[in-house]
């Protein structure tokens, strides 16, 4: 089993402005106790590809999520419909789901991008 963080499903806070991909990324991983980051575990990732819930993103967003894939959604429509699959998929709601929900709940009250690093 891999207890290590190394994935993360985040978006900046308002307080933090960055243009560059790699850069965002970089914050992500240097911030794994804000808010709006998610870490996750390999086996986490694994876990939530079996469950279904990168392809749950992959139907809304029309581009292939899997682990070892990552992506970014700028389209606070898109990030909606994701919001509203997550919200009504059966996926019973652990607090990783539910944080993920905060996360996309956050990007889209304040316009933000998402960003998926599995």
């Amino acid at each position: 089993m891999s207890y290590e963080p190394n994935y993360r499903f985040f978006c900046l806070p308002v307080d933090v402005n960055i243009d560059d991909y790699v850069e965002t990324i970089d914050w992500g991983n240097d911030n794994l106790e804000a808010d709006t980051v998610l870490p996750l575990t390999t086996d986490e990732v694994e876990y939530y590809h079996a469950q279904g819930l990168w392809h749950t993103i992959s139907e809304q967003t029309g581009e292939l999520l899997e682990p070892s894939e990552d992506d970014s959604i700028h389209d606070i429509e898109t990030i909606e419909k994701v919001y509203d699959a997550f919200l009504n998929m059966d996926t019973p709601k652990d607090k990783n789901i539910e944080k993920m929900i905060y996360i996309l709940k956050y990007a889209i009250d304040h316009n933000r991008d998402l960003f998926i690093h599995i």
